[in-house]
């Protein structure tokens, strides 16, 4: 009766379907053509990035460059300013008076000598010849704290660089600590896969199945870490570029990292003095804080200036006008109750303040290259370890496994192996990029980018 039914509608259906198409007049609607499938995207490629590059777009594209750049203009600007002082001038003055019409008497005569509104209109070229010193240093000292404000330009750009280093390494390792969360998760899961089917021919208990799965498990959650960590140095890569927020780049890892076995730490040290910004910008605040005090000790020297003038004065009928002068003018501070000893008292105590700072600095640089050189050469150590502790983990496990499958041992000693393995690869991770992060600072403490990752020092650059 079911299938009788079903025979009936669509008989129906066919012949309603049948007629319709038959009233249609000829070109009249048709039903419409099926939408095509939409267009399958190509996925986006991944965007490759190598140290160098790294390097060149944090440069370019941090903001952080840019004000430091931005006061070297600053500074450039103060001594064009400066040195205006010493330029042709032209000046024009104007001074209006508004007051009773008075007039002057000589015996019978009357003779009116100033209008209700009078002006006194004046002109004057103006050039500073000399000012014996005074403003000659302060143009000298703007000049030299151009170089300063480069040099801490260079040390933004140094620093910078090693930000950059940061992040790209960090990121090569979160990449590598995914790597070894996934063998770990593959190594856990053959040891559930063991403890499962000896469980099932009745040799193992069921603990040592819910050991297996825990241990599984906690290669899981090793695995979810990793991969958010690589999201994070992600975002933290592309903000010290300066770069939008990506899902995915894909970084080169760099070559190898070479020693000149030459290279000591006093050889360092004395590469830092010379190379670091930082001894170069306060050489540079020497020379400038030395010109400032030639200034405050030339305060009150005398101003030697030549002026040529145009006088006007309407409403002034006693007046010349139309007056032409040329004025070679001295001016002297006899006596400034005491402000010129006052500048040259504060200017010698920044001199000496720079210079006590110099030698902090010194030893500041001597203990950061030290501590660095050191911390590279124990990295080399702690490297080396990290790989025999990684080989003999696998021999250990190996070894527990045998046991565990011939009935020998437990599984208690198989998921010990098998933490002792894990902990053993990810440490040897952690090695090889600090390794890498400790040469990043051994560069940043001598001020110095190594090429081609040689560490090495040439004879001429000391």
């Amino acid at each position: 009766m079911r299938s009788v039914r079903i025979l009936l509608a669509c008989s129906l259906l066919l012949g309603a379907g049948g007629t319709a198409r038959a009233d249609l007049p000829p070109g009249g609607n048709q039903p419409p053509p099926l939408p095509s499938p939409p267009a399958v995207s190509a996925p986006a490629a991944i965007p490759l990035y190598t140290l160098q590059g790294s390097l060149e777009k944090g440069l370019e594209q941090n903001p952080t460059v840019r004000v430091a750049d931005e006061r070297v203009t600053s500074a450039a600007a103060r001594y064009r300013q400066q040195q205006s002082q010493k330029n042709l001038q032209f000046v024009f003055g104007d001074k209006t008076t508004l007051q009773e019409k008075r007039t002057s008497s000589f015996g019978p005569l009357t003779v009116p000598t100033l209008d209700s509104l009078s002006s006194q209109i004046t002109t004057s070229l103006q050039l500073l010849l000399t000012s014996f010193g005074k403003v000659e240093n302060q143009i000298a000292a703007a000049f030299l704290q151009i170089g300063v404000e480069s040099e801490n330009a260079r040390t933004t750009r140094n620093n910078l660089g090693y930000q950059v280093k940061q992040a790209f390494f960090n990121r090569l390792k979160s990449d590598a600590s995914v790597e070894v969360a996934t063998q770990n998760l593959q190594v856990s899961r053959q040891s559930l896969s063991d403890a499962e089917k000896l469980y099932a021919q009745g040799v193992m208990a069921r603990y040592d199945v819910v050991q297996a799965d825990l241990q599984v498990t906690e290669a899981t959650e090793q695995l979810a870490r990793a991969r958010n960590s690589v999201q994070v140095s992600t975002a933290s890569f592309l903000t010290v570029l300066n770069e939008p927020p990506r899902q995915a780049v894909e970084l080169e890892v760099p070559r190898e990292i070479e020693v000149d076995p030459a290279v000591d730490l006093e050889a360092l040290q004395a590469l830092g003095l010379k190379q670091r910004a930082e001894m170069l910008a306060l050489d540079r605040s020497l020379e400038v804080a030395r010109a400032l005090l030639d200034a405050a000790r030339s305060e009150s020297q005398p101003n030697l200036s030549l002026s040529a003038d145009y006088i006007a004065s309407p409403g002034y009928h006693t007046t010349p006008q139309d007056m032409y002068q040329l004025n070679l003018s001295v001016k002297w501070a006899l006596w400034d109750g005491g402000f010129r000893n006052g500048r040259i008292q504060e200017a010698e105590s920044d001199l000496r303040s720079l210079e006590a700072s110099g030698e902090e600095l010194r030893n500041q640089i001597r203990l950061q290259i030290e501590s660095a050189w050191l911390e590279f050469q124990l990295t080399e150590v702690t490297l080396a370890t990290a790989a025999k502790r990684v080989e003999a983990a696998e021999i250990y496990y190996d070894m527990a496994r045998q046991r565990f499958l011939n009935g020998l041992g437990t599984s208690l000693e198989v998921q010990d192996a098998l933490r002792s393995l894990n902990d053993a690869r990810q440490n040897q991770v952690v090695a090889v990029y600090d390794r890498e992060l400790a040469f990043a600072a051994l560069e940043n403490s001598v001020g110095l980018d190594f090429p081609l990752r040689r560490l090495a020092i040439r004879p001429e650059s000391l």
